[in-house]
Parts: C-alpha cells; sequence; structure tokens
C-alpha cells in the first residue's frame, strides 16, 4: 500500500508528541512493506519570501518533502495559518506524482486546510488523526485567554477575542466601548488583510467565520477521524464539525529506547522530572512554584528537561527566578535516544498540564521506564494516570495540591514503590498500527 503522511512537522527538526506519532507510523509501516511518503513543513517563519520551495530528504529510511514557508511574509498571512493556497496547488500535483493509496493526516497546522481538498478532488481516502484541537480552536488548546476551559462550542467572535485576549487594541477597546462594539470592530478587522498583517493583530486577527466555514467544510469529507483518547473524542463528537464519530484508539509507543538498567536510586532522596515543551500551557511554572515552597527540600532534586528556545521569554523569567537554586536543574533538550537513561535517572515525573491534553506521550513513556507519574487532571490524563494506582492526580489549577503531592512522596518512603508496581504494559506502536492498517483496508479495495 502507497501511504501518505501529513504533518506540521518532522523529525529531527522537531520531536515533540505529535512528530513522534508520524515518525512512529511511518517507520512501523515502512518495516511491514508499506511504500511511506511523509509532508510536512520545513522552515515556518524564517526566509525571504512566504513560499520557499521544498526540500526533499530521507530520515530513518523514510521519504520526507519539507516545504519551506514564512507565514508572516504572506500577502494575507492570517487566511494562510488555516488555509494555504500555494501549498493546496502544489500538492495537486505532488499527488499525481506519488499516487498514494491512502492519506493520513496527523497535523494541518502548517499546511493548512487545503490538504484535504486536494486529496478529495482525486478521490483518495483520507483518515485524521487528531492529535490537538485545531480543527476547533484556533488557538489548539481549548483554553480561553482567562484560563479557563473552552468547550469549543462557542460563536466566532468569541474565538477572536480569545485569540486577542493580551492585545493591545482589545485591552483599550474593551474600557471604553461596549462588548458587542468591540467584536464587530474586531471582526471587520479581521476581514481585512491589510489591516491584520500588522503588527499586534499578525497570528491573532483571523477571520473566525471563514476559518470555521472552511474547516468544516473539509471535515465533511474526512473518511475515518481517530482520536488517542476517549475524553478527546468525547470533546470533538459534541462540537459537531465531523458528520461522522470519533474513534479511539489509544496511542501506541516505540520502546526500543527502553532500558532495564536504571540509576541507583537513595531512599532519602526523591529525583523528580520534567520533560516537555517549556510553554505555559504545560504547566512548568506551577512546578517550580510548588517545588521553591516545599517544607523541607533537603532530600528532593527536580531535573527540568527541553527546549527553552521554544518559549525564551517564559524560560528566561523561570530560570531567572530560581537562578541560585542548588536543587532545581535545567538539563535543555535531549535526543530521542537518550530517553532511557533520562528516565531511569528519575523517581516521578510530573506532568502539570494547563489544557485538554488528550494521551500525552511523555506520560506513557515514563510508564514504559516503570516511572510513576505526577499529573494535572486535565483532558484524558485521567484516563491513563490512576490516583494511588501508578501515579497521583491533582486539580490543574491548584499549585497547593501540586506541592502536598510532592511533600507526600517526600513523606512516604514506599510510595514510589507502590506506584510503580502498579504500571501496567505499555501498548506498542506494532499494536496501534495493526488498528489503523484494519482503517486502511476498509477505505481502500485490495
Amino acid at each position: 500500500m502507497k501511504i501518505l503522511l501529513v504533518a506540521h512537522f518532522f523529525p529531527p527538526e522537531r520531536n515533540a508528541g505529535a512528530e513522534k506519532r508520524a515518525l512512529g507510523y511511518a517507520v512501523e509501516l515502512s518495516n511491514r512493506g508499506h511504500s511511506v511518503q511523509v509532508l510536512c513543513a520545513g522552515d515556518w517563519d524564517t526566509g525571504a519570501s512566504h513560499w520557499n520551495g521544498t526540500t526533499d530528504d530521507r530520515y530513518q529510511g523514510i521519504s520526507v518533502r519539507r516545504v519551506n514557508l514564512n507565514w508572516a511574509l504572506a500577502e494575507d498571512p492570517n487566511r494562510l495559518l488555516y488555509d494555504n493556497h500555494h501549498v493546496t496547488a502544489r500538492l495537486a500535483e505532488w499527488l499525481l506524482e506519488w499516487q498514494p493509496d491512502i492519506v493520513h493526516i496527523i497535523s494541518l497546522i502548517t499546511l493548512g486546510a487545503g490538504v484535504v481538498r486536494a486529496v478529495k478532488e482525486l478521490a483518495i481516502p483520507v483518515v485524521m488523526t487528531l492529535t490537538d484541537f485545531w480543527m476547533v480552536c484556533p488557538k489548539i488548546s481549548l483554553v480561553r485567554g482567562d484560563g479557563l476551559f473552552c468547550d469549543g462550542q462557542v460563536v466566532p467572535v468569541t474565538c477572536l477575542k480569545c485569540m486577542m485576549w493580551n492585545t493591545k487594541i482589545l485591552k483599550s477597546s474593551s474600557l471604553l466601548l461596549p462588548g458587542s462594539t468591540v467584536g464587530t470592530i474586531l471582526a471587520w478587522l479581521s476581514r481585512h488583510p491589510r489591516l491584520n498583517r500588522l503588527r499586534g493583530l499578525r497570528g491573532m486577527a483571523l477571520d473566525m467565520e471563514d476559518r470555521r466555514a472552511v474547516l468544516s467544510s473539509i471535515a465533511r469529507s474526512i473518511d475515518v477521524v481517530l482520536t488517542p483518547s476517549n475524553n478527546m473524542s468525547r470533546i470533538i463528537d459534541a462540537c459537531g464539525i465531523f458528520p461522522v464519530p470519533a474513534r479511539t484508539i489509544h496511542s501506541g509507543h516505540d520502546l526500543s529506547w527502553v532500558s532495564e538498567q536504571s540509576a541507583p536510586h537513595q531512599n532519602h532522596l526523591q529525583r523528580f522530572g520534567f520533560i516537555g515543551q517549556w510553554i505555559p500551557a504545560k504547566g512548568l511554572h506551577q512546578i517550580v512554584e510548588a517545588f521553591q515552597t516545599l517544607k523541607d527540600r533537603r532530600y528532593a532534586q527536580l531535573f527540568i528537561y527541553g527546549n527553552a528556545e521554544e518559549n525564551s521569554a517564559y524560560a528566561t523569567a523561570l530560570q531567572e527566578q530560581v537562578a541560585d537554586d542548588p536543587q532545581i536543574h535545567w538539563m535543555g533538550a535531549f535526543p530521542h535516544e537518550r530517553l532511557g537513561t533520562v528516565l531511569n535517572e528519575l523517581d516521578i515525573l510530573i506532568v502539570p498540564s494547563q489544557w485538554h491534553e488528550n494521551n500525552p506521550r511523555v506520560v506513557q513513556e515514563a510508564f514504559a521506564a516503570k516511572v510513576p507519574v505526577i499529573a494535572s487532571d486535565v483532558g484524558g490524563i485521567a484516563e491513563f494516570v490512576e490516583h494511588g494506582v501508578n501515579g497521583l492526580l491533582y486539580p490543574h489549577a491548584s499549585v497547593s495540591a501540586l506541592r502536598a503531592l510532592l511533600e507526600r512522596v517526600l513523606d512516604e518512603p514506599d510510595l514510589v514503590q507502590q506506584l510503580q508496581n502498579g504500571i501496567k504494559p505499555v501498548k506498542t506502536m506494532a499494536e496501534e498500527v495493526d488498528e489503523i492498517i484494519e482503517i486502511y483496508r476498509n477505505l481502500v479495495p485490495i
């Protein structure tokens, strides 16, 4: 079978959860004898013009075409954030070149909705695995500007105000004008590229009515919609954007990195860790605050892994806050090949997410290494972290509750071992791909 995988990015340049998923699918499918082509963005915010050509390469034996874009230089950058006509036109040519039997989309965040239109014009079946809420939320997180959760069932102007929550234009106009008038002005601005491409509006003042119409249109032509958690399926189905119910397939994982050896553990010392993106939605600030205010930190160490460049202002502020703390270690990013070593040097992984997580890959990776997890009770996390069994859960907005769990780990020396004993085997990538291939075969005549 000839399979085209579409992702927003792909390793080695980026290695977050969606990229790992795309790589896992590609490698497993290729190992089974299928012909796999990956299409993704390469550069996204650099280059002399909006369209900077493509590059072809191979990664772990997989053919990859990377589309080099600088989204901010487009004539209508806000619209091209969800519907890029350059990609649509060229994809039509590439599809004739590749002639895939099926297209599996992991993310459209960079390449846009036109991918689906180009594919369906050739009557090629489309499977879409949702890894976030981009199809119903331009922020992808379903978290409002005030930090509260959204269910996605809102009018377009609500999304527009949410995107512009911290902008000067929204704050100042809201002080002077009624809310309905502010919404009317913002909606008018969003429809005029000459204005909305200006600093302060670019990337935020999207024409939400058009965005919703475009994404609803392509959603109607998706053949199968998959999600990694039941929670995500419920939210997506309630939004009503897809004509068919979402099907939950829990994520599988490449476990080739798992090692049976772990760093020697000293009972008097607990090694807490964080692995992930250094962005507010991942809640790293909560860990820092909770750890710094522990009653007794003599027997606690905190190791923080991730790429500080993803949100340098946020990362710098946190690092400066704890610059002289000898028990907090900023470890930076690491290659995937070192994941086993990193996890084996931790006793507890903390996942303090502040958005509707679906099925964070890092949770399952921790379980594969027999590392229990302390996590916020958001999204689908509670489907996998069982409180008191293989980890501990706390209300996502409560730093004090997180601190209490850290102190519990320090006060109960046997708790880590107890939670380790409750960890069940982790689903493999091969097991997930078995389910996906069955879906492919139902769509593609043999």
